[in-house]
Order: C-alpha cells, then sequence, then structure tokens
C-alpha cells in the first residue's frame, strides 16, 4: 500500500486530466520517495518510464530506445534510435494521437552524457507544446544540478516547465507522514520568472542539512 504523498499524487493527477502538453520538474535527494511517487502515478496510465544510469550516451539512448519500442510494440526490442532527438520527437508525435506520459528518472546521468539532451527537449517542446498531449516528468536526485541546469534562468528549460515539485522527507517513526499530519501541503509549484523556495520539511524531523536553507511558501 502506498503511503503518504497523496498531495503529490493529487497534484500530477490534475496536471495528468488537463489532456494537453505538461512538463513537470520533480526533484529531491536520494530515498525520499520520488521514484515510488511517479511508479504510483503512472501504474494505471499510458506510460513510457526511463531510468537513466551513470554511464555514457550510447548506453543510456540505447536503454531509452527499448523503453519507448517496448511501450509501443509490446515487445523487447534491440533497435536503437540514432539519436536522443530522434527518439524524444518518436514520442511526441505518439503523444499526438493519445494521452502519453513521458518520465525520465535520473535525468541528470542522462543530460551529462549527452549535453545537448536540454536543447534538444526544449526544441521539441516549442515545436509540439501545441499539438502534443505528452506529459513530461524529469526527475533527478541531483538537487544541485536540477536548480541549475533546468530550473535556473539560464537553463534552456527555463519557461518551458508547468509545474515543479521539490521532495522533502516526511519521515514518523520509520514511516511516511500523511500530508495532513505534517502540514506538507505545497510541493506544486506554478512556472515563476524565480527559483520558488523551498517546501517545508515535516515539521517533526527538521531537516539537518546547514547547506540547503528551507524557507515557507507563500500563503
Amino acid at each position: 500500500m502506498f503511503i503518504g504523498r497523496e498531495h503529490e499524487l493529487a497534484a500530477l493527477n490534475k496536471l495528468y486530466e488537463s489532456d494537453k502538453f505538461e512538463f513537470v520538474v520533480i526533484y529531491g535527494r536520494r530515498r525520499v520517495g520520488k521514484t515510488a511517487l511517479i511508479s504510483q502515478f503512472i501504474d494505471d496510465k499510458n506510460a513510457i518510464y526511463f531510468m537513466g544510469v551513470e554511464s555514457n550516451a550510447k548506453q543510456n539512448l540505447e536503454n531509452f530506445s527499448k523503453s519507448i519500442l517496448s511501450y509501443h510494440t509490446g515487445m523487447d526490442a534491440e533497435t536503437s534510435f540514432l539519436s536522443f532527438q530522434a527518439a524524444l520527437e518518436y514520442v511526441f508525435k505518439l503523444a499526438e494521437k493519445e494521452r502519453i506520459i513521458l518520465a525520465i528518472d535520473e535525468y541528470p546521468y542522462v543530460a551529462r552524457s549527452s549535453k545537448s539532451l536540454a536543447s534538444t527537449i526544449q526544441l521539441l517542446i516549442d515545436q509540439y507544446k501545441d499539438t502534443s498531449k505528452l506529459m513530461l516528468i524529469l526527475c533527478g536526485s541531483s538537487m544541485s544540478y536540477m536548480e541549475d541546469h533546468v530550473l535556473a534562468y539560464k537553463a534552456p528549460l527555463y519557461g518551458r516547465r508547468t509545474a515543479q515539485m521539490k521532495i522533502l522527507p516526511c519521515l514518523k517513526s520509520r514511516k511516511i507522514c500523511s500530508s495532513r499530519r505534517c502540514g506538507n501541503r505545497r510541493s506544486t509549484m506554478p512556472s515563476s520568472r524565480r527559483l520558488p523556495p523551498a517546501l517545508p520539511v515535516c515539521r517533526r524531523f527538521p531537516a539537518r542539512s546547514a547547506k540547503a536553507p528551507t524557507f515557507a511558501p507563500p500563503m
């Protein structure tokens, strides 16, 4: 049974129901439940899930191609797209006919291996955002990378996202707190001109790290 993160799930489902292009950025440190949240969200939907690996661009492209072709054909294929642009454009075009979720987990691994990936995604978003029903999710555990290379003003993808979630730990006796209990009720933020503040950590267990100060979100 999936416990906690009800608010985050509700926010993702609301975006999904828009039936238009959506671009969601999900980030947070390791082992806070990002992958579990995505898995729960896409469980009963048409979705392509791909997890990047800390390897080279060729390996990530091969794995990405398998995820796409497995979704489209229902079979594990050895064929690989010639480039990330070809693979992503194929998905954008598929989503012109039906609602599809493309979730790229551990995005920083993929982006570091392919330096032009962010610019490629930017290009395709600008080209297909008005015709594609794709819901694109980029998820990463490297918070500095996600903030500097996805959310920051100088990043190629700046201004393209439609929502973002910073997932913070919310623990109580080794269990995930219910959102109603800990007050962690605002994790989805609309796109804005400046990097939004972080969400509050569960009040029972304040953040231990002093490197990333936490600010309360605006009411």
